[in-house]
């Protein structure tokens, strides 16, 4: 039987540490199936090889390139957002985003709610200056019992809503809007967006997983920051387009909230001139809630499987 042959091009130009590691190579390569890999290293041996290719693995794919695909028939990539690939114009090649990143995602969310909750941004600093801070160390708060809201609540919102809730976590959802007859568990509270004025008073935690698009350009605002506990916690991790860094300075300045995790922002990098680089109630990260060393094997695992 002849075999298929897989277009694999997973180096990102620019950002070697979204580049895919040997161990996902390798796990194709283990795979004993029909498929034939072709790995690329530059995108020039790239569009070489699109002639061939029935299926792909990239992490980009161009408009112009369906041309030269013509056995072409699916597109699989590590990205979980639709930034990357422009869709098939003639509508016949169908692109798989991986689904793998809530489990990946949820672990970073964990660690920022507990970095907050535990106080180590000031035991760091303390730690910096020599300073045996145990008596001006603020109280530290249990996870358990605490309230985390989460905007955008799809697949990956679900994963992390999950996790804190068997954590003893009370867990409120938001959606755009809640189809009817859609499963939600019971230990979780789903609302729509338009109960974001009644539910924010009540969290400890606000989390943004929301996607890059014109519908939630800046959808979180000052005015939602205001309707927040002064003890509350922001964390992004979707995209940063969702709010505006001018009014969420303004917020940790003016003590609106307590403070912001930030994996996402308006511009990236996050200019070296931003306010937020010395705010000591900011924990930044460079949108790399995803960067786990198995990420490259979760990857391999999930498009063979679709393969």
């Amino acid at each position: 039987m002849k075999k298929k042959e897989v277009l694999v091009s997973l180096q990102m130009e620019g950002v070697p540490a979204l580049s895919i590691s040997d161990k996902c190579f390798d796990k194709l390569q283990e795979a004993k199936t029909d498929l034939n890999f072709i790995f690329c290293s530059t995108e020039e041996e790239f569009e070489k090889n699109l002639s061939k290719a029935e299926y792909i693995l990239c992490w980009k794919f161009k408009e112009s390139f369906y041309k030269k695909a013509s056995k072409l028939k699916s597109i699989f990539t590590p990205a979980a957002g639709k930034d990357w690939i422009d869709p098939d114009p003639s509508g016949k090649v169908q692109v798989f985003h991986s689904t793998f990143h809530g489990k990946l995602m949820a672990e970073s969310l964990l660690s920022s709610i507990l970095l907050f909750n535990q106080q180590y941004i000031p035991t760091i600093n303390s730690q910096r200056n020599s300073h045996w801070g145990r008596n001006s160390l603020p109280n530290r708060v249990l996870l358990g019992g605490q309230k985390i809201m989460i905007i955008g609540y799809g697949a990956i919102g679900q994963t992390c809503g999950d996790l804190l809730s068997k954590l003893g976590c009370n867990v409120t959802g938001v959606r755009r809007n809640i189809k009817s007859g859609s499963k939600v568990p019971a230990n979780i509270n789903c609302v729509t967006i338009d109960r974001l004025k009644e539910e924010l008073p009540k969290a400890d935690h606000v989390v943004l997983i929301l996607p890059s698009n014109k519908t939630t350009d800046h959808l979180f605002t000052y005015k939602h920051l205001k309707l927040m506990k002064p003890t509350a916690v922001l964390h992004n991790i979707g995209r940063g387009n969702s709010i505006k860094e001018s009014d969420l300075i303004k917020a940790l300045d003016n003590g609106i909230i307590k403070g912001a995790a930030l994996d996402v922002f308006e511009i990236e990098p996050l200019p070296e001139t931003s306010k937020l680089w010395k705010n000591k109630n900011v924990l930044i990260t460079p949108h790399s809630t995803c960067f786990y060393d198995e990420y490259g094997v979760l990857f391999a695992e999930e498009a063979l499987k679709k393969l």
